[in-house]
């Protein structure tokens, strides 16, 4: 997944703000790993207060983060299995 820093130049770009507390709510150093997970993949139970939050934009860059992981989960599965085919023809 993107890093932090990562996440905050990718909101940066998306929209001129850093939007770093709100990535820092999502991964930043002081937030558990079950509570990262918990904000990754419950974002029904936590977009009402994200948006409160940060506003409608903040809502966007919130699905925009998530989904900046989802893609990078993605890619590297597709690379693995890639490789994983390479093996079994190499065999």
């Amino acid at each position: 997944m993107p890093s932090l820093r990562e996440h905050i130049r990718l909101s940066r770009e998306r929209t001129g703000e850093e939007f770093r507390e709100l990535n820092e709510w999502l991964d930043g150093e002081g937030v558990s790993f079950l509570s990262k997970i918990d904000r990754h993949i419950r974002m029904g139970k936590h977009s009402r207060y994200v948006e409160e939050r940060w506003g409608k934009m903040g809502l966007r860059e919130y699905r925009n983060h998530v989904n900046d992981d989802i893609e990078m989960i993605l890619l590297l599965i597709h690379r693995l299995m890639g490789l994983g085919r390479r093996r079994c023809k190499e065999e």
